[in-house]
């Protein structure tokens, strides 16, 4: 997944500004400021690329991180039943 996360990236955005237009609602992106506290503040010049950068990489990462976290400690519990 992260190595085309572009692409995907890509199609999820259409499809969200695709259903936020059915409710009259534009794309838009929170205001960058130079220190941010609680939330991600990489800048970017169009929404896309904000939501991109700020959201679906993050996401991506700690779902990866989490899915590998909980499949060691599956094989941990496991491979202790069998020793």
């Amino acid at each position: 997944m992260q190595t085309d996360i572009d692409t995907r990236h890509h199609t999820l955005y259409e499809e969200a500004v695709t259903l936020a237009r059915r409710v009259s609602v534009q794309p838009s992106m929170p205001r960058i400021i130079q220190r941010q506290v609680h939330r991600s503040n990489a800048p970017a010049t169009y929404p896309e690329d904000y939501y991109r950068i700020n959201l679906t990489t993050d996401f991506s990462t700690m779902l990866l991180c989490t899915l590998k976290a909980d499949l060691k400690m599956l094989f941990l519990c496991a491979t202790k039943d069998f020793l």
